[in-house]
C-alpha cells in the first residue's frame, strides 16, 4: 500500500489544527486561570488592608463598651476607659477604610454606631445607667448591621 502526497498533506493539516485548536485551548484556560487567580489576589487584599481593620475596630469596641457599663455598676471603670480611648484613636483608621471600600450603606451604619458610641458615652458621665444600658444594645445592633453591610451578607433585612 502506498502512500500518495495527498494523504501525507491530509494527515499533516488534520494534526496541525489539532494541535493549533489544542493550543488555543490552552491559551484560553490560561488567561481564564491567571484572571480568576488576579481576582482572587485582590479579594485577599481588600479584606487584609480595608475589610479585617474595621472588623477589629468594631469587635475591639464590643467588649469594652460592655465593661465600661457594668463597671459604673460597681464605680470603678477607670482602666476599661483608657481601653476606649485607645480604640477612639483608631476610629479614623477604620473610618478611612470604610471610605475606602465605596460602600454609602456600610458608611452610613458605620457612622450610625459611631455616633451610638457617644450617647453611650453621655449616658454614663450622667449616671443614666438604665439609658446607657439601651443605648449599649442599640450599639450592638449597629455594630450588627456594620458587618453585615461589610460582608454583604445573603438573607439578611436592609436596614436603614
Amino acid at each position: 500500500m502506498e502512500i500518495t502526497f495527498l494523504e501525507v498533506l491530509d494527515t499533516t493539516i488534520k494534526v496541525g489544527l489539532g494541535a493549533l485548536i489544542g493550543g488555543m485551548g490552552a491559551y484560553v484556560l490560561e488567561a481564564s486561570r491567571y484572571r480568576h487567580e488576579v481576582q482572587k489576589e485582590a479579594l485577599r487584599l481588600q479584606h487584609e488592608t480595608l475589610i479585617k481593620p474595621i472588623v477589629e475596630f468594631v469587635d475591639g469596641l464590643l467588649v469594652p463598651i460592655a465593661q465600661v457599663y457594668w463597671s459604673h455598676l460597681d464605680q470603678d471603670a477607670t482602666h476599661i476607659r483608657d481601653r476606649l480611648v485607645a480604640l477612639r484613636d483608631r476610629e479614623g483608621i477604620a473610618e478611612a477604610r470604610v471610605n475606602a471600600l465605596n460602600n454609602p450603606t456600610l458608611r452610613d451604619s458605620f457612622s450610625r454606631f459611631t455616633q451610638q458610641l457617644v450617647l453611650i458615652n453621655n449616658h454614663l458621665e450622667d449616671r443614666s445607667l438604665s439609658e446607657a444600658r439601651d443605648q449599649m444594645h442599640t450599639a450592638f445592633r449597629l455594630a450588627g448591621e456594620v458587618l453585615a453591610d461589610l460582608y454583604k451578607v445573603p438573607g439578611t433585612v436592609p436596614h436603614g
